[in-house]
């Protein structure tokens, strides 16, 4: 059972006070959603289960994620998905008609939710640190790379890699990289600045 007076907390963060349960904060916004799908330490929406906090982000996040789909869509397409999580946006490939979706997450604490989606859905997961042999084993029509920073090291291996890609840039440094070794700056999807620098979500792609 869940114990509302042990459980959930007011947590101040700047402005406004957010929600916090387990330890998770939430906007507003995705605490009164989460609490439709809430089960004790996971949440479940439409058949896919999720910790709470990437679950947070699902709840939150997912009206932006149109920014991810190609300009011809995803259609019977195979995605490769890095920085994976529990499957959220593997979740939101599929709803937008990618045949299957391949997710590599290196956080141990999602195997449980990735062992379950994976039972009920057509994704294929590996709980390991994403290298590039990742990316040139299997076909893929997209990959999406959200790696916090880690994407870095993928900068000596650019000339090898001959596919589409929405990464999440953390440096004006890989930015640049991308451009010298022959990528195309598609579209600056979003960017966002704060004290640790700039943080650019680009469509690439290479000719």
């Amino acid at each position: 059972m869940i114990d509302l007076n042990k459980d959930f907390g007011i947590y101040y963060h700047g402005s406004p006070i957010k929600p916090i349960y387990k330890g998770v904060k939430f906007g507003w916004v995705s605490f009164f959603k989460m609490l439709k799908y809430l089960h004790e330490d996971y949440l479940e929406i439409d058949g896919w289960r999720f910790n709470l906090f990437y679950g947070s982000i699902y709840l939150r996040e997912k009206k932006d994620w149109n920014y991810y789909l190609p300009p011809s869509g995803l259609k019977d397409k195979i995605v490769l998905d890095v920085g994976g999580g529990c499957g959220e946006t593997a979740k939101f490939f599929i709803e937008n008609g990618a045949l299957g979706v391949n997710i590599i997450e290196m956080n141990k604490e999602c195997e449980k939710f990735l062992e379950y989606n994976s039972l009920y859905h057509n994704i294929k997961y590996r709980i390991k640190k994403f290298d590039l042999s990742d990316m040139l084993k299997d076909k893929y029509d997209l990959i999406k790379i959200d790696i916090e920073g880690y994407e870095i090291e993928l900068l000596p291996y650019l000339n090898e890699i001959n596919i589409d890609i929405v990464l999440e840039s953390h440096s004006q440094y890989t930015t640049d990289k991308f451009i010298e070794n022959g990528f195309t700056y598609c579209e600056l999807i979003k960017e966002k600045r704060s004290l640790w620098g700039v943080t650019q979500l680009c469509r690439w792609k290479k000719y």
